[in-house]
């Protein structure tokens, strides 16, 4: 692209300006005052809204416009239609029309043939740029544009684009920062328009986000349930869940989709370390949420994380609420309700809703488990130490986290989803100290 700057010549030599002008009188011609210009016409009255000497704007204020583009608004009587038609202002207040590029304020604008600026799509010297509503052009970062600006604002359709640093618009792989180790990095299809969803590149899949490519994070593929496509929560809460840890996936800092097991590191600016693990399936790239078996042991990953020093509830087979009962479910035609049938279900809804309850209770008591520092499933005694001293958790030889007394070298604890209770009552009344035995 060809720009060429534009030289600014000082104000004393393009006017001839008035003497600094009292707040009593007005001089014809231009007034400055506290460093504003102002134009007062032939009887000493200012001058707002107009041009002057076909070079000059002054605003609604009276305020000579320089440095920068201004919209001046017309409407036409005809046909009761307003418009706003953008100039450009150098910083000694005269229009430029000189056609192609002029940098203003440190900003780039194209001049149109007839002395007004530009908007949308410009070709240059075989690059595409693009212009805002006023004339700006639009650099480094991404832009979106109408497709459809005539339609309604609730049905108008966007493509976003993405722009280089002087404007150019990009198109394949681009790095906005060229700095950072990984980079900063976008992706645009040949049309200019950020590529949406999956992209296989070089052999290796990306995922991205209207062209913003996603790097060291997770990605859930589009397409997940809709809430009124089901007549409950409960059941969309389900299929959405289950979509999503069969749709989701995990990209490195690269971008590149990963397979199997991915431990990323990082260290921040005050030097503290942190560090996690990540799986996904070999084969697929899914990172689900379940068990996996490694090395003859067993981990348990949620959303594809590595779960580490904690207790964690594997809900896999929850048992699931009754569906509850409504009148509607019972309106006869003409608009009444069979009150018998809606009592015999409601009476049936919640005898099954007690047994769900004690259902879940009994499922809850025999589906946590805990994980080590290395997400290893623990049995017997396991600590969790901070500051505050140690946590400690117990699991069963089938590394089912134990609740309920224990009695374990003639000693006995009370353990609670895993984790041993202190310095408290047992839920059946019975004290244990700060070692958590009971005497």
């Amino acid at each position: 692209m060809k720009k060429q700057a534009l030289l600014i010549a000082a104000a004393a030599a393009a006017l001839t300006f008035a003497a600094p002008l009292s707040a009593e009188a007005a001089q014809p011609g231009w007034n400055n005052i506290d460093g504003t210009w102002f134009y007062a016409d032939a009887d000493g009255d200012y001058v707002s809204g107009e041009w002057v000497e076909d070079v000059y704007y002054v605003d609604s204020y009276g305020k000579m416009v320089s440095n920068e583009a201004y919209g001046i608004w017309s409407y036409d009587d005809a046909t009761e239609t307003s418009t706003t038609t953008y100039y450009l202002f150098g910083e000694d207040g005269k229009v430029i029309k000189t056609k192609g590029w002029s940098l203003v304020d440190e900003t780039w604008y194209w001049v149109q043939e007839d002395g007004t600026l530009g908007s949308g799509w410009i070709l240059d010297a075989g690059k595409w740029y693009y212009l805002s509503t006023n004339g700006s052009m639009v650099s480094r970062g991404s832009y979106r544009v109408c497709n459809n600006p005539d339609a309604d604002y609730a049905d108008r359709t966007y493509t976003r684009y993405w722009f280089k640093g002087d404007g150019e618009l990009v198109t394949g792989w681009y790095n906005y920062d060229a700095n950072d180790k990984y980079g900063d990095w976008v992706y645009s299809d040949a049309n200019g328009a950020g590529h949406d969803g999956w992209l296989y590149d070089g052999g290796t899949w990306y995922y991205l986000d209207e062209g913003d490519l996603f790097q060291n994070t997770t990605a859930i593929e589009e397409g997940a349930p809709e809430r009124d496509d089901y007549d409950s929560y409960s059941e969309w809460s389900d299929a959405y869940d289950k979509y999503n840890d069969s749709h989701r996936y995990y990209f490195d800092p690269n971008g590149k989709m990963v397979y199997g097991w991915y431990h990323y590191e990082y260290t921040n600016a005050l030097g503290r370390y942190t560090d996690t693990w990540y799986y996904t399936n070999p084969t697929t790239g899914v990172a689900g949420t379940g068990w996996v078996q490694s090395g003859g042991k067993w981990y348990y990953v949620n959303a594809g994380i590595m779960q580490r020093n904690t207790v964690v509830y594997v809900k896999d087979n929850e048992p699931k609420a009754p569906k509850t009962v409504s009148y509607d479910d019972y309106k006869k035609a003409d608009g009444g309700y069979d009150w018998e049938k809606y009592e015999e279900a409601r009476r049936a809804y919640e005898a099954a809703y007690a047994k769900y309850k004690k259902d879940l209770k009994e499922y809850q008591d025999k589906n946590y488990y805990i994980f080590d520092k290395d997400g290893v499933m623990v049995t017997g005694w396991y600590a969790v130490k901070d500051s505050d001293g140690a946590t400690w958790y117990y699991a069963d030889a089938n590394g089912l986290a134990h609740t309920g007394w224990l009695n374990d070298g003639g000693n006995y604890y009370y353990i609670y989803h895993g984790r041993m209770l202190t310095n408290q009552f047992t839920p059946d009344g019975y004290y244990v100290d700060a070692n958590g035995l009971w005497k």
